[in-house]
């Protein structure tokens, strides 16, 4: 599974834009300030056949994998719907790209590409 088959499943879903995921998502980071120097939240909004998704990145103060992969499974937790939530993920010598998708059984979901260097 890659980026492509992530945003093609996503065609299926009703990714609007949610206030609630945009407030939990920024909740979530202001309480890292430990481990992170910023971060910054964008939805893109691309049209009706193509996706909607939140783009999200994520600068730490001592980037690693292990500590990107800890920080992405806690928001994981935090935000993911518990019907579905599957992703895939890039990784470059410096940072991690990870595109996670989330759904209900009523078929409302998000998308999310998040890069954490």
């Amino acid at each position: 599974m890659n980026k492509t088959d992530v945003f093609n499943l996503a065609k299926s879903l009703n990714c609007e834009y949610e206030v609630g995921l945009w407030s939990e998502i920024n909740s979530f980071f202001e309480y890292q300030e430990d481990n992170i120097s910023s971060f910054d939240l964008k939805f893109q909004k691309e049209g009706k056949k193509i996706n909607n998704y939140f783009s999200l990145d994520v600068n730490m103060k001592n980037f690693n994998y292990q500590a990107a992969q800890s920080l992405f499974y806690q928001l994981v937790q935090f935000i993911e719907y518990k019907s579905a939530t599957i992703y895939t993920q890039e990784k470059r010598a410096t940072d991690i790209t990870i595109y996670l998708l989330s759904a209900t059984s009523e078929n409302k979901g998000f998308l999310i590409q998040l890069k954490i260097q």
